[in-house]
């Protein structure tokens, strides 16, 4: 818990119109034939001096006694609204054999879980409420009046997480905090959370029905689900809106055959991507990465698809993944209905701080290479991955150093052809393509941090550059502590050639640490860097 305590730290905002945007009390509630006039009429005692809830114990000395009572409450206010119990239903999950089962495990599970069923349920083809992270809605956790609500929070935090964790399509998720008296309504998204003003739901039983109706909408994208993605048998299928060669629009269908990579935290990007087949040919395969990027509001930003159209465009296509399809995904079918964070809020672009918070769901799709470079097989088949992606061998090198090496890498010619830097080389952002031509067995990807060279813009010098020691560092503990093919006839590399060169890439990045962290712009001299990549494979070839 302490780890998305800290992920979610200064996030916590309180919304005083969460309600009234979110759940509002409809005015055909005070109906007699309204579904909150039936459960008020069944489950509510209107006697002026008793006004609550039926079952709600008033005065508990634990929260235990209050589980069962609102769970069956919960549940029977779906029921007056014609919510199906085989679609939507509240669980009991509070104790050790009841608890959502989640992957990874969490050993926290909340109070109660509203689960569901459905197509919106991209990672899961199940037939009724589950108690699994991946069927799972919104979290409920249930406390009394004297107990700590921060704690509730951040454990409802926990759960969120979880749920986020197991379901690729999550746009956002609400979750309850009640107690013997209270509610409080949290809405979780990429940007952290916001909270209602807690009310008394014995005060207003029509604000309590609107909520917990309203969480189980059939409404999937109400409640949070991004409805491009979706399960179709036992199938889960992206769905994207791309150009022909005339300029019209078709949509596409992708399927997912298994997930590649997940930002591992609630706040920030939430970057999943996933290897995929295509629709007309099932034996096609491309990658596809969603993130949720924030807006391009300081000059110099550029998005990632705009980058690698625009490397393409100037004929940089070794060792740079090549992109396919580039959009910034939609919530509807209007040009304005973009899927963003202050969007899915309802909140608006008045003011600096909640632009900042502002995130933009936007999704690339990309031809597909291989493993990421941490995930190696053979030093050589490192070696040769990294050396096409980053490091390299110029034409400027004394001819004793030369060698078959002596080609351009993908960082250079973005560098020197495209005139972009990258700013976030590291062993997760380059992929080993095994099968590729010299110059293109190492791929470099993710272009979320990458400006223009001799930029001096506002996001130039916001953004730093994102260092790789402790990843160098693992990479080395990965080559001694693995089992690999003796490459002494392939190759006469030797494992302390290997060393010589992480290491002096490793020393490369700390000098830029030491020197220029405070530099305009942190853009680094691409001369200077070759010099310290060159002297790294000297030694090698001189071994």
């Amino acid at each position: 818990m302490d780890f998305i305590r800290d992920d979610m730290r200064d996030t916590w905002l309180l919304d005083d119109q969460l309600l009234n945007r979110f759940f509002p009390v409809e005015s055909t509630s005070n109906s007699k034939l309204s579904p909150t006039a039936k459960a008020r009429k069944r489950f509510y005692n209107d006697k002026k001096k008793g006004k609550r809830w039926k079952g709600v114990p008033s005065a508990p000395k634990a929260a235990s006694p209050l589980n069962t009572a609102l769970r069956m409450l919960m549940n029977n206010i779906l029921r007056c609204h014609g919510i199906s119990h085989h679609r939507r239903l509240f669980l009991d999950t509070h104790t050790p054999n009841k608890s959502v089962i989640s992957i990874p495990h969490s050993p926290l599970s909340p109070s109660l879980f509203l689960a569901g069923v459905g197509d919106e349920f991209a990672n899961t083809s199940a037939e009724k409420p589950e108690a699994f992270a991946r069927c799972g809605i919104s979290p409920v956790e249930i406390i009394l009046d004297s107990d700590d609500f921060i704690g509730a929070r951040d454990r409802l935090a926990v759960s969120i997480h979880q749920i986020f964790q197991n379901q690729d399509n999550r746009r956002f998720a609400y979750g309850l905090v009640l107690t013997e008296s209270m509610v409080i309504v949290y809405m979780f998204d990429h940007s952290g959370a916001v909270a209602s003003k807690p009310f008394n739901y014995h005060q207003q039983p029509e604000q309590f029905c609107a909520v917990i109706s309203q969480l189980a909408s059939d409404n999937a994208q109400s409640i949070g689900f991004d409805l491009t993605m979706f399960s179709e048998g036992t199938s889960t299928r992206i769905r994207t809106c791309e150009s022909n060669e005339d300029g019209s629009l078709k949509e596409c269908l992708y399927t997912i055959k298994e997930r590649l990579f997940m930002f591992p935290s609630l706040n920030g990007r939430g970057t999943i991507c996933w290897l995929t087949s295509g629709s007309n040919d099932p034996e096609s395969l491309f990658v596809v990465k969603d993130a949720w990027i924030a807006p391009e509001e300081l000059a110099g930003r550029e998005s990632e698809g705009s980058l690698l159209y625009h490397a393409k465009s100037k004929g940089v296509i070794m060792g740079v993944a090549q992109v396919r399809h580039f959009e910034e995904v939609h919530c509807g079918p209007g040009v304005s209905d973009l899927d963003t964070v202050l969007r899915n809020r309802r909140a608006e672009r008045t003011s600096p701080d909640n632009i900042k918070l502002d995130r933009v769901h936007t999704r690339i799709v990309m031809e597909t290479y291989g493993k990421t470079l941490d995930q190696f097989l053979t030093r050589k088949e490192l070696l040769l991955a990294f050396h096409d992606a980053v490091l390299g061998i110029y034409h400027f090198l004394p001819l004793i150093v030369q060698t078959d090496f002596s080609v351009t890498t993908a960082h250079r010619n973005l560098h020197d052809v495209a005139g972009i830097l990258h700013r976030d080389v590291s062993v997760r952002n380059i992929l080993i393509n095994s099968e590729g031509a010299e110059g293109n067995r190492g791929i470099l990807i993710d272009f979320d941090h990458s400006i223009r060279v001799g930029d001096t813009s506002p996001y130039s010098t916001k953004t730093k550059i994102v260092l790789c020691f402790r990843q160098t560092f693992v990479l080395l503990a990965n080559l001694f502590n693995r089992v690999h093919s003796d490459i002494g006839r392939e190759t006469s590399l030797t494992s302390a050639a290997l060393i010589r060169i992480l290491m002096i890439w490793n020393l490369f990045f700390m000098c830029c640490a030491g020197s220029w962290s405070h530099m305009r712009g942190l853009v680094l001299d691409a001369r200077r860097s070759q010099k310290w990549c060159l002297c790294g494979m000297a030694v090698v070839h001189r071994s």
